[in-house]
């Protein structure tokens, strides 16, 4: 028998409209700047509200596109469940062990026409363009392939949560595709830390075959 689990309420990233030229969207965004504390904020204090601005980026697109990328590493899950009193503890805690492996790359594209229209990319489509590069400090970068099925443990959060953006953002929370990325080195270790100095670096590729990069700085404010 398949287990099931309770999952506490998830924060739902803000997304706010703009009237620029013909109906662009943009991201109302905070931007990653390297922390200055060392110590590291104590899981049920972090501000998931932050955390999540800090993880979302735009892709520089002219009018005619939209390109939404949102990398979310394991501390935004533990904060989210840690934080509620009503969760279920035994139900949860087996999800957050399935995800330690593992953070997720969440991605919304869209082509948009003269008049404001919005195509989405189905998930197949995205996942053909897309490409994501790691940096540990000063090292050469690495590619990181997206798994092609994701556990059972981590399908079931992530099954549970797009429901929650489609309620708040409409089509584009449907369009939004979540891709699962291996993240442990050979040694078992942390590879994509979001407490060192590092750099993600994510790509979309537009059906015109332009590249969409965007990059996402660390360490995160939002965890010290």
């Amino acid at each position: 028998m398949a287990r099931t689990h309770r999952f506490p309420p998830i924060p739902v990233p803000a997304f706010r409209l703009v009237p620029v030229m013909a109906l662009v969207l943009a991201l109302a965004l905070g931007f990653a700047s390297p922390a200055a504390a060392i110590q590291r904020r104590i899981i049920t204090e972090i501000n998931t509200d932050a955390l999540i601005k800090e993880t979302q980026v735009q892709a520089a697109c002219p009018g005619d596109c939209l390109g939404l990328v949102w990398w979310i590493p394991q501390e935004f899950w533990q904060a989210t469940m840690g934080q509620d009193p009503t969760a279920d503890k035994k139900a949860t805690q087996p999800v957050l062990d399935a995800l330690r492996p593992f953070s997720l790359v969440a991605v919304c594209q869209a082509d948009i026409s003269p008049m404001g229209a919005f195509t989405f990319y189905q998930e197949n489509d995205v996942r053909q363009g897309l490409r994501v590069m790691f940096s540990p400090g000063d090292g050469p970068a690495a590619e990181v392939t997206p798994l092609a099925e994701p556990p059972a443990e981590v399908g079931a959060l992530i099954g549970y949560f797009k429901p929650l953006l489609k309620a708040a953002m409409g089509q584009m929370g449907e369009h939004f595709h979540f891709f699962v990325l291996p993240n442990e080195n050979p040694d078992g270790g942390r590879m994509i830390d979001p407490y060192k100095k590092q750099k993600l670096e994510i790509e979309l590729t537009r059906s015109t075959g332009e590249k969409l990069p965007v990059q996402i700085e660390m360490p995160l404010d939002s965890l010290h």
